[in-house]
Order: C-alpha cells, then structure tokens, then sequence
C-alpha cells in the first residue's frame, strides 16, 4: 500500500470512528470540546490499531466491548482483541479469554478461552490464574484437573486475589487436588473474608464454630455469619438462625432466628426449610402455626432431608397441621427410616404391627424394630423384645428378649421393667434371680405398673428375692387391688377369708372376690360362691352361688362345676335334678377334677339301677 491510499484508509476510519462516537453520544450531555477530544481519542487510537500496534489493539477491544466512546460491541471487541493477543499482548490474552467465556453475540469458546487464560496466567496475571482455575476445576474447556485447578488458585491467592484464596480454602479444607489441612484453610478463609468475600466469611464461621483448624470461637463464628449473611449467603443465614436458636455465641434471640430461618428458606436451604418447620411448629419466634409448620417440613422433605420426612410423617400421622393420612406418613417414614432415621424405623414397625396406613405385617414390624432398637430408641427395644418372647414376626426367643429388655429397661421403660422381672422370676431367657427380680418390680412398682406391685408384694409376702415382710406385701397388694388389678383383688379376699397377715374378715373378703370376680377373676367367683352357699359374709344364698359358680365353670374351673353338680343333686336354689348333675360331674370330669368322675359314676350306677 502506498502512502496516499494509507493515508486515504485513516482517512476512511477516522470517519467511521466518529459515527461511532457520535451514536454513543447521543441521548447524553456532551459538550463539543469533550465530544471533540473523544473523536479524537478513538480516532488516533482506531488508526495505531490498524497500523498493528498491539496496545492500540487490545485498547480498542476493551473499549468496544466495555462500550466506553463507541456502543458496545463484542464481535468488534473480540475482532481487535484477537489481533492484540496474535501479537502476544498479555492484557489481550487475559481480555480475550474472558471474551470467549462470557461476551454477548460471538460464539462462545471455552476451549479457546482456556488457552488464551493459560498464557496469561503463565506471564502472571493473577485474574488468569483464578480463572483457568476454575476451568480446571469445572472441567470446562479443559479435562477437570483438580491438582492443576489448586496449583494455579495457589499463584492467584498468594498475589492476593481474594476470590482465590476462598476456592483454595475450600480445597484445601477438603484435600481436594491438595492435602487436607484446615489451619491452612482457616488462614486463607480469614484473607478472603476480611476482602468481604461473602462464601469465605461462611466458611471461616464454620471452621470458628466447629473449631477446625482454630480454636473454637463461638461469638466470632456469629460474628462472620451476620457478615456472610448480611450480603446474601443463604448457609450463612441458615447457621446464624440456628446460633440465634441455640443461644450460642450470641444472647438466645428466637425472634430474630426464625427471620433468618425465613430468609434461608425461601432461598431453598433444606436444612433451614426444617428448622423453620420446626419453630412454625413450636411457635418459638411467632405465633404457633402448625399448617405453615406442615407447608415447610414438606418442602424439606421433599429436598431430601431425613429429619423433615420423619417429622412430615408424624404430622400427617397425628393428623396436626392438616388432614390426617396414615398412608402418606407411612410412605415418608419409610423415606427416612431408609436413610437411618431411628424415629422413623420404629414408627414404621409400629405401623406395620397395628395396621395403621398398611396392611398388618409382623415380620416387617419385628425388622423395623430391631433396626431402630440398633441404634438405642427405648419404644423400640421394648416392642421388638415383646415380638421376640411372644414369637410374632421372628422366631420365640426368650434369651434376646430378656436381653432388649434389660435394654429398655435400663432406659426407663417401665414395662420393660416389668417384663425383665416377670423372666428373672420364672427363669425364662435369663438364670432365674428373684433378688434381681424384685429390683426391676420394685422401680416399675413405683411408676404405677399396678401388675409389678402385685408381683412385689407377692415376693414379700413368701420371702422370695427380700427379706419377709408380710405388712409390706399386703401393702403392696393392696395398692394393685385398689387400682383395678383382679389378682391383687382375689389375694386380699382369700387372706382376709383366711386371715392370714390380716384380721379375719369375711365381708371385707366378698367385697374383694367380688371386686376380683366381676374382673373375670374364675377363682374369685368360685370363692365368692363358696361363701354365698356358706352364708359367710353374706346372706346365704344358694342361687347367687349357683350364678357364680356358673361364671367360673364357663371359664373351665372343675370345682365350680363339681359345686353346681352338687346343688342339682341336692336341690339347693335349683330344682332337684339328677340328670343336670350328672351331666355337670361329667364336665368337672373333663376339666380334670378325679372326684368327680367318681360321683358320675355313682349317679350312672343309681340310674342304671333305677334308684333316682
């Protein structure tokens, strides 16, 4: 090109740069001096780039795609920044590599932008180095390369970018690409933080919290929290409301925990979404509202935290917050109990046990209860020992139940209590140790196990296990009997019948058979029987003897078959009635009684020979 044209070209771009100018000048307050200078400005600096200055290049590519004294133009930006950067321009290599990555009406190339970000990473540019980290880091443009990805947050961190200082924080607090060291993370959380790095001031208030890598510092974990928070960091909101909630390293503030709950919530944080749930629930920090409280929980449900379908559950169980499902809870503690939630796992086996939302399935109940029991839920050792000696849904096995609830019990359970001491007493699953047994009865006897009194009481009375005392026996009868208990009722009436340990009184003992017989006690109303046939304490009657005895016959006892056989033979508050006799001695017969078979015998004789 000769002189003239060269000159003829400036000429040429001159022009157009002042349209440019002049365009994005418009709409705006210029004055012509200003305006003049920019068109001169762009105008030397067009003409310097097309004569193949590489500053005058790369200058023109940042003006045109930062839109500063012509529009905004990322092809023309990417147009000169590329003729910068093929003359090995460092600012045009970092330029156009960010161009390639994020500019607006070219075709994006990662792979290209990776190889411009490395040679100007190489020649030191802290702003590439992060960059081709996080390429290598994401595996975009580049194979992910997590060693090289840590190496070059490495170089950008110690010149002090802080966004790198953050990414190899975490890196480093990991041993991702680099070995694991958290007093190295806590130092380079703490360079980025103090730059306001919003992530890394969460990060350090982890680390502050947990006291990884620092000393424990709960009050300075709050105070990076209220930082990251303050500018938009969801987790950082989310551990402040449970700080706040908690009452660690700041005064206990439930009001202002459930806002940040709030705010980490609507920002789709699982965890918060719970804690929400949970305070909504309890009305801590508001007003108790169960059907918000049901509205959040299954929205952390449905993010997959355990806790929250276990909770879900138990309020569509219980019917709070909403309609009552039995079956969606079932399918939710399942969900949880999958991921090891023990609350769930015994829920379930509960269900399955009853029926409830499912069908009836003792061999999952019994499964579902030995995991939760595995990890210590009391309800759970109790109901899976209970499933073990009854033999329903595993196979009877006295040894492992006695052993859950010797568990359960040592957990408070008081009718694991009760059950251990009934095996210690009879030897099943366990060497027989009354002593022992009267420990476990005498704790379940305090919390109101009216069925452990009696059996204490017994023991006291016989001197089986304790020392005997027949006044505490009694006592402890007597306790059982009040509250409902028929065998405790029965044993009050025989010894006051008898007088044993008690003064002798027959109208005391038909109160208590009495009390006994109505509870479906056969004993008792044999013995109230006896004495209304006697008169003993009672009017004699002979009809309400026969009506007792007919209730305890009904539960198969022979002597009160054996007795109402004996009044139709003698006709006492019945018609005299050989046949009906013989046919009751038969049934005492059957229910084992040896006289009487001998008197329907007899009877058979006397009819044989005609002498009824």
């Amino acid at each position: 090109m000769n002189r003239g044209e060269t000159a003829m070209q400036h000429r040429l771009i001159r022009r157009g740069i002042l349209l440019l100018v002049l365009i994005a000048a418009t709409g705006a307050t210029v004055c012509k001096a200003d305006t003049a200078a920019l068109v001169s400005a762009v105008s030397e600096l067009a003409v310097r780039a097309e004569a193949g200055d590489p500053s005058a290049q790369y200058d023109l590519g940042m003006r045109y795609g930062k839109g500063e004294g012509v529009p905004r133009d990322d092809r023309q930006a990417l147009f000169w920044l590329k003729k910068g950067a093929l003359q090995n321009h460092p600012g045009s290599w970092l330029a156009l590599g960010l161009l390639l990555l994020e500019g607006e009406g070219i075709e994006r190339d990662e792979r290209a932008a990776a190889g411009w970000l490395r040679l100007a990473a190489v020649q030191g540019s802290p702003e590439a180095q992060y960059r081709l980290a996080m390429l290598l880091q994401e595996g975009r443009g580049v194979g992910r390369n997590m060693e090289q990805a840590a190496r070059w947050f490495g170089y950008a961190a110690d010149s002090g970018n802080a966004a790198a200082q953050y990414r190899l924080g975490y890196l480093t607090e990991e041993g991702i690409g680099v070995a694991k060291n958290e007093p190295e993370a806590a130092r380079l959380y703490r360079q980025a933080a103090e730059t306001g790095i919003h992530g890394a001031e969460y990060r350090l208030g982890r680390m502050l919290e947990e006291g990884r890598g620092v000393k424990a510092d709960a009050a300075e974990a709050v105070a990076w929290y209220r930082k990251a928070a303050a500018g938009g960091d969801l987790y950082a909101a989310g551990r402040l409301a449970i700080m706040l909630e908690e009452g660690r390293g700041a005064d206990r503030n439930d009001n202002e925990a459930i806002r940040w709950n709030r705010t980490a919530a609507e920002g789709n944080i699982p965890e918060a979404q719970y804690r929400l749930a949970l305070m909504l629930n309890e009305g801590r920090g508001g007003p108790k509202d169960e059907a918000l409280a049901r509205t959040w929980s299954r929205k952390a449900a449905d993010n997959g935290i355990a806790a929250a379908q276990n909770h879900l559950g138990l309020m569509l169980l219980k019917g709070r917050g909403g309609e009552k499902n039995e079956a969606e809870a079932a399918t939710w503690f399942s969900r949880a109990a999958d991921q090891g939630i023990a609350e769930s796992q015994y829920q379930l086996g509960l269900m399955c046990e009853t029926g409830t939302g499912m069908a009836k399935e003792m061999t999952a109940a019994a499964a579902w209860y030995a995991k939760a029991a595995q990890q210590g839920i009391p309800d759970a050792e109790y109901r899976l020992a209970l499933m073990l000696e009854e033999g329903r849904g595993a196979k009877r096995n006295d040894a492992e139940a006695a052993a859950w609830f010797r568990k359960a019990a040592g957990r408070g359970i008081v009718d694991a209590q009760y059950r251990l001491a009934v095996m210690l007493e009879e030897g099943r699953g366990v060497r027989r140790d009354e002593s022992e047994a009267a420990g476990w009865l005498a704790k379940a006897s305090e919390k109101g196990v009216i069925d452990a009194s009696y059996r204490l009481g017994s023991l006291y009375r016989t001197g089986r296990g304790v020392q005997r005392n027949e006044e505490q026996g009694i006592a402890l009868i007597d306790r059982a009997a009040r509250s409902g208990h028929a065998e405790a009722a029965f044993t009050l009436g025989f010894l006051y019948e008898k007088g044993r340990g008690v003064v002798r009184n027959e109208r005391t003992a038909v109160r208590w058979y009495t009390q006994a017989a109505e509870n479906g006690s056969a004993d008792a109303q044999f013995n109230l029987g006896n004495l209304y046939a006697r008169g003993a304490g009672v009017p004699q009657s002979f009809s309400s003897a026969l009506s007792w005895y007919t209730r305890a016959a009904e539960q198969g006892h022979g002597l009160a078959s054996f007795n109402i056989a004996t009044l139709y033979q003698n006709g006492l508050g019945v018609t005299k009635d050989r046949e009906k006799a013989l046919e009751w001695f038969r049934l005492s017969s059957r229910q084992g009684n040896a006289d009487a078979d001998r008197m329907a015998g007899t009877l058979q004789k006397e009819q044989a020979q005609g002498s009824w």
